[in-house]
């Protein structure tokens, strides 16, 4: 059995390329220039529009300027700035534990925080007064409040349970 012999020729000058390598070529070209010239147009309206930008930032730099200078800016900045400064965690940290020692004998119903005073009033609704006294009495335990005092109790009538509504307000240490 004979096998068919191999050519091993490596010159490409007797060899020409095939139309279908022309072809393949030439459309591979043809879709290089389609590319190029899509580049530069997409490159003028990057620049078309970078300079339209730097064009807007010019007339808006002096209101821009203006506006900064002000002093409501100025003091809204500051305002912002403290209400971001305020140490809310703690304050939720502390009113949390002091309901989970109460073992759900306390419900916490509202929180009122008034920076500007450096008061909090808050609203709970407790099982028992003596409950109710015994959550103010860990609220004054606590580290963000300072003087909780017991402004009013209320026994509901209307609920079956007969809870006690309590208001407390307290001096809340608010870092400036």
């Amino acid at each position: 059995m004979s096998l068919p012999a191999v050519s091993l020729e490596f010159s490409t000058a007797s060899r020409r390329p095939s139309a279908g390598a022309v072809g393949l070529a030439a459309l591979g070209f043809l879709a290089l220039l389609g590319v190029v010239a899509q580049y530069q147009t997409m490159a003028g309206r990057v620049a078309g529009l970078e300079a339209r930008l730097s064009a807007q930032r010019e007339q808006l730099a002096p209101a821009l300027a203006a506006a900064s200078d002000s002093p409501q800016l100025q003091t809204d900045a500051a305002d912002v700035t403290a209400q971001l400064a305020t140490p809310w965690s703690q304050l939720m940290v502390d009113l949390e534990s002091a309901g989970v020692d109460s073992k759900g004998a306390v419900a916490l119903l509202g929180i009122e925080p008034d920076r500007a005073s450096g008061r909090v009033k808050l609203t709970a609704e407790a099982r028992s007064l003596t409950a109710a006294l015994s959550y103010l009495q860990r609220l004054q335990a606590s580290g963000t409040l300072r003087q909780p005092l017991l402004d009013s109790h209320e026994v509901r009538a209307d609920d079956p349970e007969h809870p006690v509504r309590v208001q407390i307000s307290a001096d809340w240490k608010v870092r400036s």
